[in-house]
């Protein structure tokens, strides 16, 4: 089963969802990700294990600790643009959300579900967009590679988004209306079995 969460919680129709971070919580990825760009000692730690990446000329030979202190500006930055579009009303959110998310490749301009990132320097999410207008966060990582499939870290998120376009796809969910067909009225969460 697939659980989806709204991020606008007050819509009548889907535009941004994220995927729990798993079964057992109600913390989304969108969340997650939040909280770990603003910890110093997980971005530490992250940028440690990372040292010859960071360090390798494409982001100007970085220190850990300059990583750390611009990782975090960049993802505050970035939030703050999604709780800018979250006051937006439904068509100008839509909008916004269509300018901030981009497909992931080429390949992705030409089919459904297409995979897409947001981006802010080396910090991704990833969304599949739904439809037009809908985006289901699927996670996100600090991408400090020229390709994805380099690094165990940012293939994880390539499955996580793949794995969501392929249930959404198995089960015929294409568009907005989809999505909606899935709402669980209770808890105003989707659950897709």
């Amino acid at each position: 089963m697939l659980k989806l969460i709204r991020i606008f919680a007050e819509e009548t129709e889907p535009v941004l969802l994220s995927m729990p971070l798993d079964n057992t919580t109600e913390i989304t990825e969108l969340e997650n990700l939040y909280e770990q760009w603003n910890d110093p000692e997980y971005l530490k730690a992250f940028f440690e294990n990372n040292k010859s990446d960071l360090q390798n000329g494409y982001y100007n030979n970085l220190t850990v600790d300059e990583a750390v202190l611009q990782t975090r500006e960049e993802a505050n930055e970035l939030f703050e643009r999604l709780s800018e579009i979250e006051t937006l009303s439904i068509s100008e959110k839509r909008e916004a959300l269509n300018v901030l998310f981009m497909p992931l490749s080429d390949y992705d301009l030409q089919i459904e579900l297409k995979r897409n990132k947001a981006k802010a320097k080396w910090l991704r999410i990833y969304a599949v967009r739904v439809g037009n207008e809908s985006y289901v966060i699927t996670g996100g990582t600090i991408k400090l590679t020229l390709r994805m499939d380099e690094r165990e870290h940012t293939k994880e998120q390539i499955r996580k988004l793949d794995q969501c376009r392929d249930y959404l796809k198995e089960r015929g969910i294409f568009d907005e209306e989809g999505l909606a067909e899935f709402e669980n009225v209770h808890t105003g969460n989707y659950e897709i079995e």
